[in-house]
């Protein structure tokens, strides 16, 4: 707490069960001590078909208004959703959304 210059102890708790949710503490029983780190590297997450389903309508939305009427920004948008899709893994919805993009 002195460390960080954090006056309430409330937000050292906040923080804490943050990490946790993070999975990058895990606490053991109720007590302050049974806390662990749980490893090197945060378990990353892994989105789910129904969220590349809604990003790539999103996109291809973006892709409409380019088209419409292309600009620097709606472009910059349009490539920003593109990597976005490919960070996630989503290669066939980013294969989709770029065919439609450069066509």
């Amino acid at each position: 707490m002195r460390a960080l210059n954090y006056k309430s102890v409330s937000t050292v708790a906040v923080h804490i069960d943050g990490l946790i949710a993070k999975g990058q503490l895990i606490k053991h029983g109720r007590s302050a001590r049974s806390l662990e780190v749980a490893g090197s590297e945060p378990t990353p997450k892994t989105a789910k078909s129904s969220n590349e389903q809604w990003l790539l309508e999103q996109t291809m939305l973006r892709i409409e208004l380019y088209k419409e009427s292309p600009n620097d920004e709606r472009a910059d948008t349009v490539e920003s959703l593109l990597k976005t899709l490919q960070i996630l893994g989503f290669t066939e919805a980013e294969k989709q959304a770029r065919a439609a993009y450069t066509n």
